[in-house]
């Protein structure tokens, strides 16, 4: 996270700027990489991706890296409404300068928003589970207030039909296999797994789990 090469002033609205690119930190990354970077102005956030945490090999045009700062802008702008800030959010608002991914600006006080508090107090709770699924069917009422969440940040959950699965399994089968056959793969998984345990990025090895077969 960067100010300005002058400084940039304490005032309560650049604190809760700051607070904001902090709690983006728990988004969720490929391989716990964190691509991304702020620059905290008087009244604005700006995103943009870090090209030096890009995996080159598994993620060679930035797709992933992409999605990644996508899940951060989403925890900075909760963050900003949860703590009663109107926000404005500009996606790609410089075409000369592509790294530049997203500005968010504070535009004054919103009245309390409820949702957005939960979702800022379920940010650090967040974990991802590597285990394989069970069997359990999700309820259609939680597919649909899955989608409608999904549809609420202009994207589409597409819902895998029960006679989808067995393609959807070879397929995610074979391209495991294929990544783990990869030495380029190996070695970019072998930096993300191992990194100092201070870092706070990363994959922790022991977060693994072991291999079995997977319906």
């Amino acid at each position: 996270m960067d100010r300005s090469s002058t400084g940039v002033e304490q005032t309560p609205t650049v604190r809760v700027l700051e607070a904001a690119a902090r709690q983006s930190l728990h988004a969720p990354s490929v391989f716990n990489t964190q691509p991304w970077r702020w620059r905290v102005t008087p009244d604005a956030l700006e995103l943009r991706a870090d090209p030096d945490r890009q995996l080159a090999h598994i993620d060679p045009d930035g797709r992933l890296l992409t999605l990644s700062c996508g899940a951060a802008l989403h925890h900075a702008r909760v963050s900003l409404t949860a703590a009663g800030w109107t926000v404005t959010v500009e996606r790609m608002p410089d075409a000369g300068d592509p790294a530049l991914l997203a500005r968010l600006r504070t535009t004054g006080p919103a009245d309390l928003d409820v949702p957005a508090g939960r979702l800022v107090d379920a940010i650090p709770r967040r974990r991802t589970d590597r285990r394989a699924y069970g069997d359990r069917p999700v309820p259609e009422a939680v597919l649909a207030r899955l989608g409608d969440a999904v549809e609420a940040e202009g994207a589409y959950l597409h819902v895998v039909r029960p006679d989808q699965m067995p393609m959807l399994a070879v397929s995610t089968g074979r391209a495991a296999d294929a990544e783990l056959a990869d030495p380029a793969y190996r070695e970019e998984l072998r930096r993300w797994t191992t990194r100092p345990a201070d870092s706070g990025d990363g994959v922790p090895a022991a977060t693994a789990v072991r291999p079995a077969p997977r319906r």
